[in-house]
């Protein structure tokens, strides 16, 4: 039991993370190491067959299931050997000699090219006991288990038989193949396994004792390590970039929320430089970027000194992830190559961590698709959550696109890069408009804005932009036009975002290939909520409150000018109106915006030459109500004092409108606060009127919806008849119940029972009012009749009733055609019918056969 406890206790201590605070360090060369005295015949000198100073490594790697979790390199200088003497139990004066190889962790030193000594970690040391005890890896924070890195020799070779024993006691102790009831030696291999949890240890040795490869799987923790000797101490000369310092990428960033585009940005990058670190232990392969933007004076893209230099790094292992505060979700922009092509394998995996880890990203939990094509694809996915990360590669190992989707509270995130190769981020911009057009509106007042420049700007968060420039101005009824705004921003896009929206800024014109899912981007920056709904057409988009109802309307005309905007919450309607010139008399329509079923034509006299403006809506612009409020207009002049006469000849459907009443807007009214005011109005036509006025002002029209009169089809009647059953003279009388609403009826005859009326029936009486009709001329057979009601609001029809007729001959001679002569004509020729012959046509077959016989 001593022993026993001896054993374990040495176990222990060799495993112990504290196990170089045992001794003092004596580190000595081979041949100077002092014989065990329990062993005199045993020299210590042959133990390693390695020397001091040889530098020794090994990569190791560590999988999770079948996923591969981190790869590293350790790298050591075997600086030296010792011994020492160590007394575990001073009771019974137990004590043991211990010889151990002298390890120094070393790293690469990029700038001199060459391994130091990392002085940052203490001299490590791998032992041996007695022949028995294996020289386990050092313990300093490797991943667990440990496993040999050396092992002696005697004149026989490597104690493999020793240690196969020992190590198995070893991982039995610390539960890392518990009860292990296989244990091999062959050649220089040991194998250590439990056969039933299939927890096992593979290791390989060189002649010299120093190991070869290994590999350890524990089921439970479902871990295995893969130790590998390396003779590769310079850890960036595998990694190789497919393109070169100098070098100026940028890449589309879209940004969408359930689908619909809320953002773009470009990023612009210059490559600075590539740079291997060491970063927390680990090796780090570095692509230096320095952030560019397109300067406007000079036309090109400059660095932007401002930020940061930004680092695409790699650790080892080849997990590529950007280091810097770009948007997340993160994309490898990078990936190195090999002698074989891009390090796909390692990306798509160490990526799907970086993903899945929650001190990382967390942005895609287990994903259960981690694929690449072997080329130029790496393809992450979550497949229950529908969470995904696809990316494409250029041969050169450069990002060309990338889609990341991502679920998170409750809405659907979706990321989109592309390498763009356009640096110049404003030359594809249009406008609709040019320096000294004119254009009205009516936002909170009426407006004119004429434009005076297109201005080059960086706006925050965005980039360089192209704006619009216009001069506004208000009008005054006392003063005419007065300066509103001087230089005002009136319209900004850039080559990647078609309306870009600040406060306060009024969007009067769009750049060209404007369309409503734009429109709708920049409604969705002013309208946000749990019950907000989004739809788009052509050139318009809305936002809808599904609680409340209200609207968040805005439309543009096909040439990318502002047209309509209407937010029903706050009773505003903004709205482009129209101009023409009037010298004397002019007519022009006036179309309505978001309004259905009017015609306004608008004929205008004036004494003087002047300009009109005029638009129509349906949002009310006074403070007073009126019923039935359907459309408004805002008629405008340049000068009021010209106008002669304004008129105008409105046309409406009359199947949806009713009770029209034509309104104007006095402003003088209610002390000022304004009311509306009904103005009587000539009736030309059926939904035609016309109204003449000597002022301008708002005007309203108000109608109630058409309420068609109530339908009154014909209700429900029966049929009858008096024939016989069968009818023996062919005479016979139909009679109908009445039928509520009916104006006339038809009856129809035909040769099956009758459900409905078509084309094959036979109308045998129209236009039937009384409710019976004779029929006196049926012959024999079977007939069906129904009869129709029918007025202006629909038809009704009755049942069906069935006659058969049957007329006997008269004198009862047996004649079915109604004569009084005798059947005695052979042929029939003279009308009558021939004898009836015994047996039918046997009989005449039989007189055939006699005649020829």
């Amino acid at each position: 039991m001593k022993n026993k406890k001896y054993t374990v206790f040495l176990i222990l201590i060799l495993f112990s993370t504290i196990f170089t605070s045992l001794f003092s360090l004596n580190v000595f060369a081979k041949e100077d190491l002092v014989p065990d005295p329990t062993y005199p015949g045993a020299d210590p000198n042959t133990f390693w067959d390695f020397n001091e100073s040889d530098v020794v490594g090994w990569n190791v790697r560590k999988f999770e299931g079948i996923n591969l979790a981190s790869s590293k390199d350790y790298i050591y200088n075997t600086t030296g050997f010792g011994y020492e003497n160590l007394t575990v139990d001073e009771e019974y004066d137990v004590s043991y000699f211990f010889y151990y190889v002298n390890l120094t962790q070393m790293y690469f030193n990029i700038t001199l090219g060459s391994l130091r000594h990392n002085t940052s970690i203490p001299t490590l040391r791998t032992s041996i006991l007695n022949y028995t005890i294996p020289a386990l890896a050092p313990v300093f924070g490797l991943s667990t288990p440990h496993v040999p890195y050396f092992i002696p020799k005697n004149s026989t070779g490597l104690h493999l038989d020793y240690y196969a024993q020992l190590m198995a006691n070893a991982y039995d102790q610390m539960g890392w193949i518990k009860d292990p009831d296989y244990i091999d030696v062959t050649g220089n291999e040991i194998t250590i396994e439990n056969s039933t949890s299939h927890n096992y240890a593979h290791l390989f040795y060189f002649d010299n004792g120093t190991l070869n490869k290994g590999e350890f799987f524990n089921s439970s923790a479902n871990e295995r390590f893969n130790y590998t000797r390396t003779y590769d101490f310079d850890p960036s000369d595998d990694v190789q970039w497919g393109f070169d310092s100098g070098e100026t990428v940028g890449w589309k960033h879209d940004y969408h929320i359930n689908g619909s585009l809320n953002k773009t940005e470009v990023l612009y990058y210059n490559i600075s430089g590539f740079v291997y670190g060491l970063y927390g232990g680990d090796d780090y392969y570095y692509v230096n970027l320095s952030r560019y933007y397109f300067n406007l004076t000079e036309n090109t893209l400059k660095e932007n000194k401002t930020a940061d230099p930004l680092n695409s790094s790699v650790v080892i292992s080849y997990a590529l992830f950007p280091q810097w505060n770009a948007i997340p979700p993160y994309v490898p922009y990078f990936i190195p190559k090999n002698s074989t092509g891009l390090h796909l394998d390692y990306h798509a995996q160490l990526f799907a961590n970086f993903l899945d880890e929650p001190d990382w990203l967390g942005y895609i939990e287990d994903p259960d698709i981690i694929a690449n094509n072997g080329e130029d694809h790496i393809y992450i996915a979550n497949t229950t959550t529908s969470e995904y990360v696809r990316l494409y590669y250029y041969n050169n190992g450069t990002l060309r696109t990338a889609s990341v989707g991502i679920n998170s509270s409750g809405n659907f995130y979706t990321h989109n890069y592309t390498r763009t190769f356009d640096f110049n981020p404003i030359d594809e911009v249009q406008w609709p408009v040019e320096v000294g057009d004119v254009l009205y509106a009516r936002w909170d007042m009426n407006l004119k804005a004429e434009v005076v420049d297109f201005n080059n700007t960086y706006f925050e968060g965005v980039g360089v932009v192209q704006e619009v420039i216009a001069n506004v101005s208000k009008w005054d009824d006392a003063s005419g036009w007065v300066l509103h705004k001087e230089n005002e921003t009136i319209g900004r896009a850039n080559d990647y975002n078609y309306v870009i929206y600040e406060q306060d800024m009024n969007p009067w014109v769009f750049r060209i290939g404007t369309n409503g899912t734009h429109l709708l981007n920049f409604i969705k920056d002013l309208s946000k909520g749990p019950d907000i709904t989004y739809s788009y057409g052509d050139y318009w988009g809305r936002a809808t409150n599904q609680t409340s109802g209200d609207q968040f309307h805005m439309e543009i005309f096909s040439n990318q000018v502002f047209k309509y905007l209407k937010l029903t919450e706050y009773n505003i309607t903004n709205y482009m109106m129209n101009s023409t010139e009037v010298t004397d008399k002019s007519e022009f329509e006036i179309e309505p915006y978001n309004i259905e079923g009017f015609t306004i034509n608008a004929n205008i006299s004036v004494s003087d030459d002047t300009l009109a403006m005029y638009a129509a809506f349906d949002n009310n612009p006074g403070v007073d109500a009126i019923n039935n409020e359907r459309l408004f207009m805002d008629i405008l002049l340049n000068n009021s004092g010209t106008l002669d006469t304004l008129n105008f000849t409105i046309e409406f459907d009359t199947t949806e409108y009713e009770g029209l009443k034509f309104w104007w807007y006095n402003v003088s009214a209610n002390e000022g606060d304004g009311a509306w005011k009904e103005i009587s109005f000539e009736t030309i036509s059926s939904g035609k009127i016309f109204i003449s006025m000597n002022h301008t002002s708002f005007y309203a029209i108000s109608a109630a919806e058409y309420t068609p009169p109530p339908s009154n089809p014909p209700g429900s009647f029966n049929l009858t008849t008096t024939a016989g059953s069968p009818d023996a003279d062919g005479k016979i009388t139909l009679n109908w119940t009445d039928s509520a609403n009916a104006d006339s009826y038809i009856l129809y005859t035909y040769s099956k029972n009758i459900t409905e009326v078509n084309s094959s029936l036979t109308v045998v009486a129209d236009g039937l009012t009384n409710k019976s009709y004779i029929i006196d001329d049926l012959t024999n057979g079977t007939y069906y009749y129904a009869v129709l009601a029918k007025n202006s609001d629909g038809q009704e029809l009755s049942n069906s009733v069935k006659v058969d007729v049957s007329i006997s001959p008269e004198g009862g001679d047996g004649d079915d055609d109604g004569d009084d002569d005798d059947d005695d004509g052979a042929d029939g020729g003279d009308g009558t019918t021939p004898p009836e012959i015994p047996f039918g046509n046997s009989y005449l077959i039989f007189l055939l056969i006699g005649l020829l016989g």
